[in-house]
């Protein structure tokens, strides 16, 4: 139970017109345990020392993408 992922998503389309809509998304993204990375160590003047040490990622991702929907095909009768 150390290891808890999270992966929300979630998005609203907006219509612009009967064959167009905007549909923008957010999308986030949890981990408990964040993966692990290795970076370049520096000294206080800001010079490499040439060792690397390992750091955690950040816990949480966002994502956010806006999407162009476009819809083809026969109009619906009234």
């Amino acid at each position: 139970m150390d290891d808890v992922r999270l992966d929300w998503y979630n998005a609203l389309p907006v219509s612009i017109s009967e064959t167009l809509q905007l549909m923008p998304a957010v999308r986030v993204l949890w981990r408990n345990e964040p993966a692990l990375t290795e970076v370049s160590l520096v000294d206080g003047g800001g010079v490499e020392t040439g060792d690397m040490v390992a750091t955690p990622l950040k816990q949480t991702d966002t994502i956010f993408t806006l999407a162009l929907v476009v819809k083809l095909g026969p109009k619906a009768e009234d």
